[in-house]
């Protein structure tokens, strides 16, 4: 059986366009400090590494990511697979 994400009644579409914005936010104006032990503290002066930031700035454009989150392979499809579908901008 294959399973089908449901979007929530109001939930944003995914967009490349919000990711790409996020990312140049927290990386050029935020002051995000770099930490692997404290990888989740992603907020202005906080810090974070480099899988964290991608996922938050994702999640933060919309876009809804599976459980196996550290396999690029499937973080990547996953993503494809929504802008595929029309739900975001290519």
């Amino acid at each position: 059986m294959r399973w089908r994400r449901v979007r929530r009644a109001g939930a944003r579409m995914p967009s490349l366009s919000k990711f790409v914005a996020r990312m140049l936010y927290w990386c050029d104006e935020a002051n995000l400090g770099y930490d692997q032990g404290n990888r989740w503290d992603i907020r202005p002066g906080g810090e974070c590494d480099c899988s964290s930031l991608v996922i938050h700035a994702l999640r933060e454009a919309g876009f809804t990511l599976g459980r196996d989150l550290y396999d690029e392979r499937t973080l990547a499809a996953d993503i494809a697979a929504q802008l595929r579908g029309g739900d975001g901008d290519a």
